[in-house]
């Protein structure tokens, strides 16, 4: 929970980062970057979908949709994390 409310805040920052900027492409970076926070939230559906279909029953759907959500959460952090230019 704590790297997806660290995503979100980066997120706005970067974007308006970006924003102040230009560059090729902006308003499509601007758009992704904001927008990228919803990443584990959607990994985390989609999890908790397919496990449905597959039926394993709803514990294992929310155990399957709780670990997508870290992990991608966890992926998004990297993308806030400075690089090297």
């Amino acid at each position: 929970m704590y790297a997806w409310l660290f995503c979100f805040v980066g997120s706005i920052f970067t974007a308006k980062d970006i924003a102040a900027l230009p560059q090729p492409d902006q308003q499509m970076w601007v758009a992704l970057v904001t927008w990228s926070p919803t990443l584990p939230a959607l990994c985390a559906a989609l999890a908790f979908l397919g496990a449905l279909v597959l039926r394993l029953g709803l514990r294992w759907a929310a155990l399957v949709a709780s670990n997508a959500f870290l992990w991608s959460a966890l992926a998004l952090v990297f993308l806030w994390i400075p690089k090297a230019p």
